[in-house]
Protein backbone atom coordinates (compact mmCIF):
# COMPACT_ATOMS: atom_id res chain seq x y z
CA UNK A 1 0.00 0.00 0.00
CA UNK A 2 1.16 3.52 -0.78
CA UNK A 3 1.21 6.55 1.46
CA UNK A 4 -2.24 7.58 0.24
CA UNK A 5 -3.77 4.52 1.94
CA UNK A 6 -2.93 6.01 5.34
CA UNK A 7 -4.40 9.43 4.56
CA UNK A 8 -8.01 10.22 5.43
CA UNK A 9 -10.34 13.15 4.99
CA UNK A 10 -10.03 15.31 8.10
CA UNK A 11 -13.78 15.97 8.24
CA UNK A 12 -14.43 12.23 8.32
CA UNK A 13 -12.05 11.75 11.23
CA UNK A 14 -13.65 14.63 13.17
CA UNK A 15 -17.11 13.21 12.51
CA UNK A 16 -16.17 9.68 13.61
CA UNK A 17 -14.50 10.81 16.82
CA UNK A 18 -17.32 13.28 17.59
CA UNK A 19 -19.88 10.46 17.43
CA UNK A 20 -17.93 8.62 20.14
CA UNK A 21 -18.44 11.53 22.56
CA UNK A 22 -21.52 11.59 24.77
CA UNK A 23 -23.28 14.67 26.11
CA UNK A 24 -22.41 16.94 23.19
CA UNK A 25 -25.79 16.70 21.44
CA UNK A 26 -26.53 20.46 21.73
CA UNK A 27 -23.44 21.05 19.57
CA UNK A 28 -24.41 18.30 17.10
CA UNK A 29 -26.58 18.11 14.03
CA UNK A 30 -29.60 15.84 13.66
CA UNK A 31 -27.36 13.11 12.21
CA UNK A 32 -25.14 13.11 15.32
CA UNK A 33 -22.08 14.72 13.77
CA UNK A 34 -20.74 18.10 14.85
CA UNK A 35 -22.48 21.16 13.46
CA UNK A 36 -20.36 23.06 10.94
CA UNK A 37 -20.39 26.00 13.37
CA UNK A 38 -19.13 23.68 16.12
CA UNK A 39 -16.13 22.84 13.96
CA UNK A 40 -15.61 26.45 12.86
CA UNK A 41 -16.11 28.19 16.21
CA UNK A 42 -15.07 25.62 18.81
CA UNK A 43 -13.20 22.58 17.52
CA UNK A 44 -10.76 24.18 15.08
CA UNK A 45 -9.75 27.32 16.99
CA UNK A 46 -10.06 26.06 20.57
CA UNK A 47 -9.54 22.28 20.62
CA UNK A 48 -7.77 21.00 17.49
CA UNK A 49 -5.76 24.15 16.83
CA UNK A 50 -4.46 23.18 13.38
CA UNK A 51 -1.98 26.07 13.26
CA UNK A 52 -0.26 24.72 16.38
CA UNK A 53 -0.83 21.12 15.31
CA UNK A 54 -0.10 21.04 11.56
CA UNK A 55 -0.56 17.27 11.44
CA UNK A 56 -4.27 17.99 12.09
CA UNK A 57 -4.50 20.66 9.37
CA UNK A 58 -5.68 20.41 5.80
CA UNK A 59 -8.54 18.58 4.14
CA UNK A 60 -6.69 15.23 4.20
CA UNK A 61 -4.53 14.11 7.12
CA UNK A 62 -2.10 11.28 7.76
CA UNK A 63 -2.76 8.45 10.17
CA UNK A 64 -0.53 10.27 12.70
CA UNK A 65 -2.60 13.41 12.20
CA UNK A 66 -5.81 11.43 12.65
CA UNK A 67 -4.47 9.92 15.86
CA UNK A 68 -3.45 13.33 17.20
CA UNK A 69 -6.81 14.82 16.25
CA UNK A 70 -8.67 11.98 17.98
CA UNK A 71 -6.48 12.36 21.07
CA UNK A 72 -7.16 16.12 21.25
CA UNK A 73 -10.93 15.62 20.90
CA UNK A 74 -11.09 12.83 23.48
CA UNK A 75 -8.91 14.84 25.89
CA UNK A 76 -11.40 17.72 25.59
CA UNK A 77 -14.53 15.58 26.01
CA UNK A 78 -15.39 16.89 29.49
CA UNK A 79 -14.82 20.46 28.36
CA UNK A 80 -17.02 19.89 25.30
CA UNK A 81 -19.77 18.38 27.46
CA UNK A 82 -19.63 21.40 29.77
CA UNK A 83 -19.72 23.69 26.70
CA UNK A 84 -22.86 21.90 25.50
CA UNK A 85 -24.46 22.26 28.94
CA UNK A 86 -23.70 25.99 29.01
CA UNK A 87 -25.12 26.40 25.51
CA UNK A 88 -28.35 24.69 26.56
CA UNK A 89 -28.58 26.92 29.64
CA UNK A 90 -27.82 30.12 27.73
CA UNK A 91 -30.54 29.30 25.19
CA UNK A 92 -33.04 28.68 27.99
CA UNK A 93 -32.16 31.93 29.78
CA UNK A 94 -32.18 33.75 26.43
CA UNK A 95 -35.80 32.65 25.89
CA UNK A 96 -36.72 33.72 29.43
CA UNK A 97 -35.18 37.15 28.80
CA UNK A 98 -36.99 37.31 25.45
CA UNK A 99 -33.79 37.92 23.50
CA UNK A 100 -34.32 37.23 19.82
CA UNK A 101 -31.53 38.98 17.93
CA UNK A 102 -28.60 37.10 16.50
CA UNK A 103 -27.80 33.46 15.92
CA UNK A 104 -27.21 31.73 19.29
CA UNK A 105 -24.50 29.48 17.85
CA UNK A 106 -22.53 32.40 16.43
CA UNK A 107 -23.00 34.51 19.54
CA UNK A 108 -22.57 31.92 22.29
CA UNK A 109 -20.49 28.93 21.20
CA UNK A 110 -17.13 30.45 22.09
CA UNK A 111 -18.53 32.08 25.24
CA UNK A 112 -19.88 28.71 26.36
CA UNK A 113 -16.47 27.14 25.78
CA UNK A 114 -14.90 29.93 27.84
CA UNK A 115 -17.42 29.37 30.64
CA UNK A 116 -16.75 25.63 30.53
CA UNK A 117 -13.00 26.24 30.73
CA UNK A 118 -13.23 28.71 33.62
CA UNK A 119 -16.25 27.49 35.60
CA UNK A 120 -16.75 23.87 34.55
CA UNK A 121 -20.30 22.73 33.86
CA UNK A 122 -23.11 25.01 35.02
CA UNK A 123 -24.25 24.36 38.57
CA UNK A 124 -27.69 24.82 40.05
CA UNK A 125 -26.55 27.57 42.43
CA UNK A 126 -24.89 30.03 40.08
CA UNK A 127 -25.45 28.74 36.56
CA UNK A 128 -28.50 30.82 35.69
CA UNK A 129 -27.05 34.07 37.04
CA UNK A 130 -23.79 33.48 35.16
CA UNK A 131 -25.80 32.75 32.00
CA UNK A 132 -27.90 35.90 32.44
CA UNK A 133 -24.79 38.02 33.00
CA UNK A 134 -23.14 36.49 29.94
CA UNK A 135 -26.20 37.26 27.83
CA UNK A 136 -26.29 40.84 29.12
CA UNK A 137 -22.63 41.21 28.22
CA UNK A 138 -23.08 39.73 24.72
CA UNK A 139 -26.17 41.79 23.97
CA UNK A 140 -24.95 44.88 25.85
CA UNK A 141 -28.09 45.54 27.88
Amino acid sequence: MGATATRRPRAMVVDEVWRELHGVEPLSGPDGGPLSRTVKLILDPLVIRPVQNPACAGPVISSDGAELLATRLHASADLLRATAAWFTLLKRVRRALRITEGNPQDLYFQRCFELAATAGPPDSDRGESIAANTLRDVHEY
